[in-house]
């Protein structure tokens, strides 16, 4: 196919990327590079300035080289951990998330972070970088639902909040934490 478009002289260029490619840029990217939010319903993706993307969900050209404000871009920077995530709590009954590979946790209940909203959610397994957690879905404050297709995601370690009880049943499919779960959650989360 390449040699056909090249004969015919197009304008579609053909870039190779091999694993050797691959490999050395997962070996300069930092482990705890946080993932853009909601990745899958983008469709533009666009950097004007280092650590910050401009994302939207319909793609536009109108002032192709440089970006446009059509269709609500949003941006975001990729940073480290924020202060108040990272920090230990104050309070001893917190366990607040691990730092490196810890079985433990595997059939734990904890909380994880999706873009900024917490999910309660049982860990499924463990590796060195992540977190595999079967996750909630939340249908109010302090009120959770399993979904009827398990919602099972890798997070980063950064993204475990904190390990909590297992949450209370409430009606006829409804969960919600537990005063004390729900209250330490928010402590961490200011």
């Amino acid at each position: 196919m390449k040699t056909a478009l090249q004969q015919k002289e197009s304008s579609i260029r053909f870039f190779s990327v091999s694993q050797a490619d691959v490999e050395e840029i997962q070996r300069i990217l930092p482990a705890d590079l946080d993932p853009v939010p909601q990745t899958m319903k983008l469709h533009q993706v666009y950097s004007d300035e280092r650590n910050k993307l401009s994302v939207r969900v319909l793609s536009c050209f109108c002032a192709q080289p440089k970006s446009c404000e059509c269709f609500e871009p949003s941006s975001f920077t990729f940073t480290t951990m924020t202060a108040s995530m990272g920090s230990p709590s104050a309070d001893p009954s917190i366990e607040s998330r691990p730092s490196t590979t810890d079985t433990d946790w595997i059939g734990k209940w904890c909380v994880v972070l999706y873009d900024d909203m917490p999910f309660p959610g049982i860990v499924q397994d463990v590796d060195d970088e992540d977190f595999e957690v079967k996750v909630m879905h939340r249908i109010g404050q302090n009120r959770y639902f399993w979904p009827l297709l398990p919602d099972i995601l890798w997070y980063k370690h950064s993204k475990v909040v904190c390990k909590i009880q297992e949450p209370l049943f409430v009606g006829s499919r409804h969960y919600q934490l537990s005063k004390k779960d729900y209250q330490c959650l928010l402590k961490l989360l200011q």
